[in-house]
This record gives structure tokens, sequence and C-alpha cells, in this order.
């Protein structure tokens, strides 16, 4: 029989789970595979977890993370010793979530190590104190942060025991001094917000306990750590004024990027929440189990009960400790939180030095070089050897992007032959963060632009390039090409985590009614007319996950991994001129209007010839111009004029490459020689058709709105 050994506050595993280890209570399928003997319905599982059993509220967790409203089913898993480890599988629609243990050469937690069950405690202060020191002093990228000036506002919060806080000017420019800034969701509640007609009472006096829990509990630590001064928007930008949010919008960027660290009340689904909370210790507690049965020798399984076995390896027997490396906790401590997915929080994130997430796991540390979770060490101390976690890798590339671009300048600078070669890396960087950013969200679809008006700064800065409404000038023919992930609506209160995006999950149906009306039975999420914000052939003009795939040949759903070495690539339209106009000041921020004008060769479809899908991506099938195109269309709606062929519908190649020939499928506006995408088309062909001897030699003149 195997004995279950926990942690000194976690509880007893279940039945189900003891039976995982005992050889007594399994069925066999192929040496390995063991049909039945867990939960028969996820229902049984979450009674299991109420119930206390360390395994099944890890399972809970994670499926429910993973699979949302579809975690439903039963429940099998394997067991299996190889090569000196011990794994256990657990599968329910379709998702294996594997777990690996370690023999434990040491005894199992005792009540006398202290653990904190509540982030509101001496000892969180004490952590979080540690990390500014420890890190910030240790890491050669932190060092470089100096005493940067103060935003035009911020709150002075005083000194501990003080029940106020006030508002302090510093729009003269002159207040040099570290300061904090928090990201929160907004709550519906009623308390001091700064407007016009307050300013001057908020600069005498803001009672603390007036605040909602989260912004006292960001008081509480910048005091703590002995700081003054407090960045929190709805305090420092005035309500009400379109121009002040202007402005200060448009120095959003700046004010993360020069804070000391950022307060992210990760956990808290709204403001009225507080950053403190109780944690489930069995969210970071250790699990033993003590193995008594020895495994097969050779086959890694146990013995079958009643039957003659060979020879048994008793190295399997003894104390296993869970190594559970396929959780990943960062990703459930950090990303996989409501409060990451939205827009503005995405830039304050990466922009920010430093980030100090207050989660439901536990509080989590980031940096320009390392991530620590409070409750688990293990972390790699390096970006750089970061492998084995898909969302920190993804976070690890994402983060360092604002520090590499400061750089880059004076690389292009010194090394001029890599000039090329360096920028088409920030470009590609760039896309990566388009891929992530587009599935987050806004309550006002208007900000699309201006949420990443920051980032998108600096890559203007360090490229020295032109920003067209979320593309750059420098690599336009490839930033055209995004896809939509049709079938994938975005989804307010989804917690998938935003960075390391896993392929091949299903978004759930729910929305929120602060995301605005969304269109009913439509897979891409478009703008209405009376909100324009971006120009058809910009990824900001849909309200949908949007990819790159543009070096790779896709073709209806197969993927051909190979290069057409013998094609020469090249660039199929001219840019003759661009129109981008900002409503501000910031080049990156929100447009009153934007065109490109382009020179190319257009085709007219000739016919419809079917439609295919894979999950989260429709496509089409057309000829044009002599050549069979899949078609990735940027709504469902154009499905019906593809099919009936409802007005003309033309496309423009674009770009041919060593992949595929790429174009984008547009259909024409009111105005003469203006033209609005619609999808994105690809074809195998290895060259366009020869021109008719009728048609002129020149190519189109296209306006794309």
């Amino acid at each position: 029989m195997a004995k279950v050994v926990q942690g000194e506050i976690s509880s007893a595993l279940c039945l189900n789970c003891r039976n995982v280890f005992d050889p007594e209570g399994v069925y066999y399928h192929d040496c390995v595979w063991m049909k039945s003997g867990h939960h028969s319905t996820f229902e049984q599982l979450v009674k299991a977890r109420e119930s206390g059993c360390h395994l099944c509220y890890i399972l809970w967790h994670d499926y429910t993370l993973e699979l949302n409203s579809s975690a439903t089913g039963s429940i099998t898993y394997f067991l299996e010793w190889d090569d000196g480890r011990l794994y256990t599988g657990f599968q329910m629609n379709g998702r294996i979530k594997e777990m690996h243990w370690s023999r434990c050469h040491g005894q199992p937690l005792s009540k006398q190590q202290d653990f904190t069950y509540s982030s509101r405690s001496k000892a969180i202060i004490a952590w979080i104190t540690e990390q500014l020191g420890r890190y910030v002093h240790e890491h050669a990228n932190c060092q470089e942060i100096g005493i940067l000036r103060l935003p035009d506002r911020v709150l002075d919060v005083g000194l501990i025991g003080q029940d106020s806080v006030r508002l302090k000017n510093c729009r003269n420019g002159l207040d040099f001094a570290n300061y904090l800034t928090l990201s929160h969701r907004w709550a519906d509640l009623e308390f001091p917000k700064l407007t016009a007609d307050n300013e001057s009472s908020l600069e005498k006096h803001i009672l603390i306990l007036s605040l909602p829990q989260t912004f006292r509990d960001a008081i509480e630590v910048t005091r703590s750590v002995g700081l003054r001064y407090l960045w929190i928007d709805s305090l420092c930008i005035q309500q009400g004024s379109e121009s002040d949010w202007r402005d200060q919008s448009e120095r959003m960027g700046a004010i993360y990027q020069n804070c000391h660290f950022n307060i992210a009340a990760t956990a808290a689904s709204a403001g009225g929440a507080g950053l403190f909370t109780s944690q489930n210790p069995l969210t970071f507690l250790p699990v033993y189990v003590q193995i008594d049965t020895p495994f097969l020798a050779e086959e890694g399984i146990f013995p079958q009960p009643g039957k003659t076995t060979q020879a048994t390896d008793i190295s399997t027997v003894g104390l296993f400790q869970l190594e559970d490396r396929e959780r990943d906790e960062y990703s459930l401590a950090t990303s996989a939180t409501v409060l990451h997915h939205r827009a503005w929080v995405f830039q304050e994130r990466l922009l920010s030095p430093r980030v100090l997430n207050f989660g439901n796991g536990g509080m989590a540390w980031e940096c320009w070089e390392k991530v620590i979770l409070e409750h688990n060490q293990s972390l790699p101390s390096k970006f750089e050897s970061c492998q084995g976690s898909k969302s920190l890798e993804k976070f690890r590339d994402i983060k360092t992007l604002s520090r590499w671009l400061e750089t880059l300048g004076e690389e292009i600078i010194e090394f001029p032959e890599r000039e090329a070669g360096l920028l088409q890396q920030a470009y590609r960087r760039w896309q990566d963060v388009i891929e992530i950013y587009s599935r987050t969200f806004l309550t006002y679809r208007k900000d699309k632009l201006i949420a990443l008006s920051g980032l998108a700064g600096r890559v203007r800065w360090a490229t020295k390039d032109e920003y067209l409404a979320g593309l750059w000038q420098g690599n336009l023919v490839n930033d055209l090409l995004w896809v939509v992930y049709l079938g994938e609506p975005l989804v307010q209160n989804q917690v998938e985590p935003v960075l390391g995006f896993r392929e091949g999950s299903e978004a759930t149906a729910r929305q929120e009614e602060s995301a605005g009306d969304l269109s009913p039975g439509s897979f891409s999420l478009v703008r209405k007319e009376h909100d324009w914000r971006a120009p058809t052939w910009s990824w900001a003009y849909v309200d949908a996950p949007v990819y790159y795939e543009n070096d790779h040949l896709h073709l209806g759903g197969q993927w051909a991994w190979r290069a057409r070495l013998e094609v020469k690539s090249r660039i199929l339209i001219t840019l003759l001129s661009s129109h981008v106009i900002p409503t501000g000041n910031h080049p990156c921020g929100q447009l009153e209007s934007a065109q490109l004008e382009v020179s190319g060769r257009l085709l007219e479809i000739q016919k419809y010839t079917g439609s295919g899908s894979i999950p989260r991506i429709r496509f089409y099938f057309v000829v044009g111009g002599n050549i069979e195109w899949v078609v990735y269309p940027d709504s469902t709606a154009i499905e019906r004029k593809l099919k009936n062929l409802e007005g003309p519908l033309l496309i423009l190649p674009v770009l041919l490459n060593r992949y595929a020939l790429w174009g984008l499928l547009l259909e024409p506006d009111e105005s003469n020689n203006q033209y609005r995408r619609v999808g994105v088309v690809q074809s195998d062909a290895e060259d366009l058709p020869p021109k008719d001897s009728q048609q002129e030699s020149k190519d189109d003149r296209i306006i794309l709105v």
C-alpha cells in the first residue's frame, strides 16, 4: 500500500488519489494506462477539492484555467516509472496534466517551518524589501535605473499611521523622486476622483478611508517600503476632461517606465477587493507520497496483484515529492488573471522596470532579469536559462523588448553592417507584441492604439521608422499580412495566460457589458461606422486575436514547412504616400484619419470553389487572375459575398517569398479608387500570371482606407 504524507497544513488525499499509487486499486492497459480509478465526473473532483485533497485541488485549479466552462467529464490517469523517476498523468477532455515526482532525501514540511497564508503581514513587506534590496543592487540592468522626474501629478502618501494623503502637483518639472504606480481593475464604486473642480481640494486632503480597498493597500505598501509618492490613474488624471486624459494618456508610457516599481493588483477582481488576499496553502505547499510496493524492474509499473512478477526495482520504494514541472506556476500567479488581460495593463507591465504582482497564489516579482515567486524560489536565476516554462519564455521575450530597444540605436551605429538584421528582429518582436496585445480587452475600444502608444513610441525612437496606424513603414508589406483568428471572439472574463498563449485552446463565450456591443453571430468583432479608430488595413481595426504567419505556407489547413529555394522573394506593391493623422500630439496615439496610397496589380476573383476550417481558422478557396487562392477573411460576413461573388472582390498581391504568394482581399469603398481590406489571401503559385496583351503595362493606383 502507498502511504501519503503531506505538508503540515495540507489535508489528506482523497481515496481516489491514494489509489493512483496503490497497485490494488488500478486497471492496466498496454502496461501503463489505467482506464479507471479516479473521479468519474468533474463534479466529484470539485467535491474532493473542497474536502481538502491536495492533488484534486491542483487538478481542479489547472483544468479550470485551461478549459474554463469546458471542464467536464471523467478523469483517467497513468502511472509509470522511467529512468529513475516517477510519472503520473491525468487526462480530461483530451488535456493531459503530467506530474513528475522525485525522490525526497529530506523530511516532509514540518510545523516549525514558517509559511504566510495572508499577504497582509510583516513577512510580506520584508519579502518585498528583500527583492528591492537584493535584485535592484545585484542586477546590472536594474542598477542603471536612477531617480527620475515625477509625473505631472502624484499622491503624497505621507507617513505610516497618517489617516490621509494628498495630491501633489509636479507640473513645474523640477520634482525628482522615486515613486510607485498601480495597475488595477476599475471598480464601480463611489470614491473621490480627480476633476477640474476638486483638484485644489485634493491637493490639501484625501481621507484614506474614502478610497477603495485596493488604493488603501497600495498606499500601505508605498509607505512600508519607505517611499513617499504613488501614481493612481483616477486620482492623477482629471476625470471628465478629454484634453487632460489625452495629454496624460500620451505620457502613460513614460509614467510606468520611470516608476521604481509597479504594484499589480493581480488577484483583485475589482478595486474594492484589495491587494492583500488569503491564500490557499494547497497552491504552494509540497505534497509527498511514500511508495512501499516496488515497480517491475524493466516495465516500470506495479506488479499486477495475484500474478507471478518479474524482478522488481527496490529503488522505486521510498518517499517522493511532487515536482510538478508541468504546472506553470509563474503563469498561474501572474498571467492567468483577469487583470493581465486588460490592454492598458499589458503596456504597464511591459514598460515598468519592476512589477510586484499580488496574486491568488502569492506574490510574484518581475524585473528585466528575473522572476521570483514568493512560495517557489526554484525559477531560473536569469531569463537566459528559463527554458521549460512557455509563458515565462514568452514573457522574457516581450518584457526585455523595452530594455533591448534602448541599446538598439547604439548597436546599429557601432555595427552598421548589422542594421538590416537588427531592424528585422525589432519588427518581428513587435509582431509578437501585437499577437498577444490583440487578445487583451478594452472598456473603450477607441483606446486600441493609444493603450499601446508608450511601447510603440519606444520602437519608433529606436528604429527611427514611421509608425503607420500600428504598422511600420520599414516592414509595411509583412505588417499588412495579419490574419484574424475567426471563431475566437474576445472573452472578457477568460483567464487564459496572455503571455504564453496556448495554441489550440477554445475561448468561452462570456462577455462583460463594459466591452460594448458585440456583433451577434460574427466571429470577427469589428468597429462600427460611427466609432472609427483605425483603417481596415491595420490590426487595430478588429476586435479579435490576430497572428502573423507570412513566413510559412498554410494553404487551407495543411502546413507546408518547406522553402522554395528557387523562388526569388520580392515585394509586389510600391508605397506612393501615407497619410496618418493623429488626434493629439503623440504620433502613436489615437487617429483622426489614415490611408495608404500604393501601386500594384489588382486581380478580379473569377470563381468560388469551396471552404474549410481548422480550430480557430476559417478559409475559403477562390480563383483570381487564373491562380488558386486560399482566403482568410477578416469576418464571416464576407462568406456570402465570396460564395455568390456579390459585388467586385479584388486581390492585391503584395509579397512573393520562398514560402508563398501573399496578398490582400479588397472591396471597393464608396470613394473612387479607395478600397477596404476584408481579408488576406495566399497561394503556392511561384509567380503572378503574365498580363493580358490588352492590359496596360502600368500598375493600378490604389488607396487603402
